[in-house]
């Protein structure tokens, strides 16, 4: 399984002041471990959280974790850490097939999964391609959601799910869904899974998209998707000729763009993006230069837009409202706004991290402060790290890195999924 095709694409000014930290972490401490506390023996990642960061879904290839798990095992495994138990969501992984969650919904019963296990759900699903699913944790069924028009399996991925488990959007490439999918780009589909429906996002006017669309996330409701998208026609005016954030309604075509200034548009895109539960405030990634004064790092930088106000904010800056030549991506934000999380290499913002080695940040946008996440008992992470996700609150984030001095005890080189409590 190419866990990158999955779910990787691609890689204002601060509030208040910033004299001393209120902002407050513990220790990382490891996820991905056996019951006797052993670290997973291969790669564990994208490790995906509920609203209250109870339940937490975690891609691993590891064979110690479960038990019955195969050498080349590729699983969704379910974290309860109310109940400190870890097990397998999807069957035995065969002969290299397996699966990996997409997304949690906030109140922890809905999973969306991506998998090529032939018959995940019944008598569905033999294409020999990833598929999208959602999970039901309660039930424990898995419920095919790329269904194309003729009731047949049409490969998908990225599936996330409102909390009431009726909507779920996903991404897909086939032109098994719609007889009028000509495009030839991957598009955004919205399954209803009461109606037994899957209809296509589409741009202004009922037309199809005319460039790729990744999908980022939804409202809790269902009712918003967040993308990343090099299409020209969602919005008017679109000639910056770059990708784009958009917040695409799902009952309808009308969308809108994130990622611009208050005048004119971005000179620089987007790769990647995150969306508050109640779709107030969207998070971003970008390497534009003019959607905040004073951006001078030729760098991507991670923004906020309040959707309310809509006011832009540069969160990817130091203690002290500093830029970083180096650059920030893979945003995460609280469900209130406040906290943001995300990577960078920044080496000037008052921590003495290894050259070129990407750390998770933490800024608070109503104390405008900033602080580093992943530095452990050893020090600070010596390998690069990748966000996953945080809890709605923000105070649980979790990541994932391959670095051998976070806890004491680590196999060289293997990707582990932690845990940071913010104080």
């Amino acid at each position: 399984m190419n866990r990158n095709l999955i779910l990787v694409v691609s890689i204002g000014a601060a509030l208040g002041s910033s004299a001393a930290f209120a902002l407050k972490s513990k220790r990382p401490v490891l996820v991905s471990k056996t019951r006797s506390g052993d670290p997973g023996d291969d790669y564990s990642g994208f490790a995906l959280a509920s609203g209250s960061g109870r339940f937490v879904a975690i891609y691993t290839e590891a064979s110690n974790l479960v038990p019955d798990s195969a050498a080349d095992a590729e699983d969704a495994l379910l974290l309860d850490r109310k109940r400190r138990t870890l097990t397998r969501i999807n069957p035995e992984s065969i002969d290299g097939r397996g699966a990996i969650a997409t997304h949690a919904s906030q109140k922890g019963r809905y999973f969306g999964i991506a998998s090529d296990i032939a018959d995940l759900a019944p008598g569905t699903d033999v294409n020999d391609l990833y598929d999208a699913y959602v999970w039901d944790r309660v039930t424990g069924e898995f419920v095919l959601v790329s269904v194309t028009m003729s009731g047949e399996a049409g490969g998908g991925t990225r599936a996330h799910v409102s909390d009431d488990g009726r909507i779920c959007v996903f991404q897909s490439a086939s032109t098994a869904f719609d007889a009028g999918d000509l495009n030839g780009v991957t598009d955004l589909f919205v399954r209803d899974m009461e109606a037994g429906v899957t209809t296509r996002l589409k741009a202004r006017g009922g037309d199809e998209t005319n460039g790729t669309t990744f999908l980022w996330g939804i409202t809790s409701d269902g009712g918003s998707a967040v993308c990343v998208s090099g299409a020209t026609n969602l919005v008017f005016n679109d000639d910056n000729g770059v990708s784009d954030v958009f917040v695409h309604d799902i009952a309808g075509v009308d969308a809108s763009v994130m990622s611009w200034p208050a005048a004119g548009r971005s000179n620089g895109g987007v790769s990647s993006a995150a969306i508050t539960p109640d779709g107030r405030y969207v998070a971003f990634d970008s390497s534009a230069t003019n959607l905040v004064e004073g951006d001078s790092n030729g760098a991507f930088d991670v923004f906020v837009r309040d959707r309310s106000s809509g006011l832009l904010e540069r969160v990817s800056v130091g203690p002290g409202g500093e830029e970083s030549p180096a650059g920030s991506t893979l945003p995460q934000i609280s469900a209130n706004g406040r906290y943001v999380m995300f990577v960078s290499s920044a080496e000037n913002w008052g921590e003495a991290t290894p050259d070129g080695v990407s750390q998770v940040w933490i800024r608070d946008r109503k104390k405008g402060e900033t602080r580093l996440l992943s530095k452990g008992a050893g020090g600070i992470a010596d390998r690069s790290c990748g966000l996953s996700s945080c809890s709605k609150s923000g105070k649980l984030v979790f990541f994932a890195t391959a670095a051998t001095n976070l806890v004491p005890g680590l196999p060289a080189d293997v990707n582990q999924v932690y845990e940071v409590t913010i104080r």
